[in-house]
């Protein structure tokens, strides 16, 4: 009995693992120079231009003292119109994923057009949304974390706010395909039962 619960033990340990390895942080680091582009995918995942008027990717010395740099590749959404930019993310194929992180700031240094902040809404899988706000004042970038309730989601729409603004992403920490952070039931049952049926055949060898 002591070695079944051990042997349950290691491979809901094992599932546990395997289902939060998952996770991966969109740098674009290797997107292309590019505006005026409405999907960019990175990860197993797309973004989608929203509410904006154009989307890029932009390396880290386009225009410097013109455009936002820190050095990398990053997001960068804007309108020219109105006062809402912005992406939506979801899953590439589909499925269930979390939203740990993010960074954003304003995407034009030269002072105009700057975002005051974020409005993020997430679409739940089992129905419903949830939505959390972040201000900014800057300069540079700050980091947007989500908490409890950002991991079972099917899409995120990120909409940043100011007149005519233009906003920069980067970082963006995902865990893809996991519809909540506590291993897949069936998974370590499956486990549980083959790990059982070695120590029967163990057992009768040995008599």
């Amino acid at each position: 009995m002591k070695k079944l619960f051990i042997a349950a033990f290691l491979a809901f340990s094992f599932a546990a693992f395997t289902s939060a390895a998952n996770a991966a942080v969109i740098d674009f680091n290797s997107a292309l120079d590019q505006y005026w582009i409405s999907t960019y995918t990175e990860s197993g995942f797309q973004f989608s231009l929203a509410i904006a008027d154009g989307m890029g990717t932009l390396t880290s010395d386009d225009m410097p003292g013109y455009w936002y740099s820190n050095g990398t590749g990053h997001l960068e959404t804007w309108t020219n119109v109105g006062d809402d930019s912005g992406f939506v993310l979801t899953a590439i194929g589909g499925g269930s994923f979390s939203l740990d992180s993010l960074d954003f700031g304003n995407g034009y240094v030269a002072g105009n057009e700057p975002t005051s902040g974020l409005t993020v809404t997430g679409s739940l899988t089992g129905g419903g949304t949830i939505t959390q706000n972040f201000s900014y004042s800057g300069p540079g970038s700050i980091t947007a974390s989500f908490g409890d309730g950002w991991n079972a989601l099917d899409s995120v729409l990120v909409d940043s706010h100011g007149s005519e603004n233009r906003t920069f992403f980067d970082n963006v920490v995902v865990d893809a395909h996991e519809s909540d952070r506590v291993p897949d039931v069936a998974s370590t049952l499956g486990l549980v039962m083959l790990s059982f049926a070695g120590l029967v055949a163990f057992r009768r060898r040995k008599s």
